[in-house]
């Protein structure tokens, strides 16, 4: 008996996938079950014919699916199997058990669909999955092998099927594989598959001996030799590894691949000029590359040619895929060049993708640097009204541009009104105690920073900030001492909270540990306020020539800070000519 189905449900996201040509398959998991639904008619011939109860029984279903309620439609569904034994009422039980992950049901349905159409090979395939779901490797592979046995296609064809659909377990993927390597383990194809699984299950070192394996059988193949470069490129601590990459890459410089793989290893290592030589090659061997065209630009960029950077940007900006991105790259290096103006026209491209919220952002901060605040206000409140769930972002980029424009009282209203309405959230309270001690306001910053510590006792910038506060506007060095010792505990190689430490040991009269704390924080992090502590407590330690030298130095990288410029007002001996 055949019988038409009406409902369609959200498919199981491996079916829709992995199964292949179902009868009426319908939409992938992603798809809404509202928008999913659709009601076939039913020739009035076939319902005629059925038996009531199993007419009332897909009607059900049929209604159920309709609603949203799967569960139901499913047990409709299920019983209508079970009593007819029809392979398309129990194919389409097995789709609703596996989208609602309920196995148990899966498998009486999936052993009925096998039993009314045994040369279903999609029916194979969803047993492998169900039987999978169960813990049932044996019946998995019962099921695998019936598969390849029926089904005609090439075994590289069968294999990349079974790699998809073993895909979402790989772990469980590799015992399948590991039996299946009794019959075909001389096979390169399936070695291939069996490589790509391992590598998804994070088993690098089986991955590479089965890519291997498959390369002794066929030592040219491309794809073959496109998985080693992926493999070796994982292990950032394997010398040898990195070695026989580098030579791939040398010995296949027609191969983008392998190349684009070598290169991505170099980033990783840090090794931006041999990285930017890898991506220059590849860009030769594919001139439309893309990938390894956006790359070069984030190299370039990371080795500070701004001009290179911006080249290869222009060129990405044209293709569709990339134009968003290279707007946003674009808009980012005027705006470190200060060209404010320029990075507004780039932002403002940016006009549709992910990365509209950030140009919006990057666009409000631009037009804040050119003093055209009134526009700014307008940016961003289209921005809190189109992205409401990103207000605190949009709150501290609004207190960013006050204080960098020393409109603190402005600032600290902007953070009241947010905190009004969040009167616990941990950034907009950090955010406020530095405004505070822009303003004085110490009854607030400790306030906030001690709340802040109160709900996260081991919030290191809260612990940095309030203990540095203390030593610096109070007296109360004792209390400092426990902040910045606990905040050094936790980030002991911070320069900033070293920097603290070392403030106090100056305040407490140890002018030796003040010097060792300082100049460390001062190699690791040549910092303008770092470069005033360390000057000021070796002028007190009467090495003035040190301390000149430091000073002098750190005014020569950054003349207008602010740190510096009160060194220079409090010590003018130390700046005369």
């Amino acid at each position: 008996m055949t019988i038409k189905m009406f409902v369609v449900v959200p498919a199981l996201f491996l079916l829709g996938g992995c199964v292949g040509n179902s009868k009426s398959l319908a939409p992938t998991l992603s798809s809404s079950p509202e928008t999913s639904i659709s009601t076939p008619a039913v020739p009035q011939a076939e319902v005629g014919q059925m038996d009531p109860e199993l007419l009332y029984s897909l009607l059900s279903a049929e209604i159920a699916g309709q609603r949203g309620a799967y569960v139901q439609a499913l047990a409709s569904y299920l019983d209508a199997a079970v009593s007819t034994r029809d392979p398309e009422i129990a194919e389409r039980a097995v789709q609703i058990a596996l989208f609602l992950r309920d196995s148990e049901k899966a498998a009486t349905a999936v052993s009925i669909w096998i039993e009314g159409a045994p040369d279903d090979i999609s029916a194979r395939k969803a047993a492998i999955i169900v039987y999978l779901a169960l813990g049932d490797q044996s019946s998995a592979l019962v099921q695998i092998r019936q598969w390849f046995r029926m089904d005609k296609a090439p075994l590289r064809e069968k294999v990349a099927n079974l790699t998809k659909v073993l895909g979402k377990n790989p772990v469980e993927a590799l015992k399948i594989m590991q039996n299946l390597s009794v019959s075909y383990g001389e096979n390169a194809e399936f070695l291939y598959g069996y490589s790509l699984l391992a590598l998804k299950a994070n088993q690098p070192a089986t991955a590479l001996a089965k890519v291997n394996a498959a390369l002794d059988l066929k030592p040219d193949w491309e794809a073959a030799l496109t998985m080693k470069g992926r493999i070796l490129s994982t292990d950032l601590t394997n010398e040898q590894a990195a070695r026989e990459l580098s030579e791939m890459a040398a010995a296949h410089p027609d191969n983008a691949r392998i190349g684009f793989a070598h290169g991505e290893y170099l980033i990783k290592k840090e090794k931006y000029e041999a990285a930017r030589d890898q991506f220059e090659k590849v860009l030769e061997a594919d001139p439309v590359k893309y990938e390894a065209m956006f790359r070069l630009a984030g190299i370039n960029l990371q080795l500070g040619d701004l001009d290179a950077a911006r080249e290869f940007f222009l060129r990405l900006r044209v293709v569709p895929k990339w134009t968003s991105q290279a707007h946003m790259f674009l808009g980012r290096i005027e705006s470190g060049l200060d060209n404010y103006k320029d990075a507004l026209k780039w932002y403002d491209q940016v006009s549709d993708g992910p990365l509209v919220m950030e140009a919006g952002l990057n666009a409000f901060l631009a037009l804040g640097k050119l003093g055209r605040f009134g526009e700014a206000d307008t940016r961003i409140a289209a921005l809190a009204r189109r992205y409401p769930n990103q207000a605190v972002r949009f709150t501290l980029a609004r207190v960013e541009l006050l204080t960098e424009s020393t409109q603190y009282e402005k600032a600290m209203d902007v953070l009241n009104s947010a905190l009004d309405k969040n009167p616990s959230q941990p950034q907009l309270l950090y955010s406020r105690s530095l405004v505070a001690d822009r303003l004085g306001r110490l009854d607030i910053l400790e306030a906030d920073l001690s709340l802040l510590l109160e709900m996260d006792p081991e919030n290191v910038n809260a612990l940095n900030a309030l203990g540095y506060t203390l030593v610096d506007k109070t007296q109360r060095l004792q209390e400092a001492e426990k902040y910045l010792e606990q905040a050094l505990k936790l980030r002991p190689d911070d320069p900033v909270i070293i920097d603290s430490y070392g403030w106090l040991q100056f305040k407490l009269g140890n002018y030796d540990q003040a010097v060792v704390f300082l100049r460390r924080a001062f190699d690791e992090h040549p910092d303008p306020e770092i470069a005033a502590h360390l000057g000021e407590v070796l002028w007190a330690s009467g090495r003035n020539k040190e301390a000149m030298n430091i000073w002098y130095k750190a005014l020569l990288a950054d003349p207008e800070s602010e740190y510096l410029l009160g060194v220079k007002s409090r010590f003018p001996k130390a700046f005369i000519d």
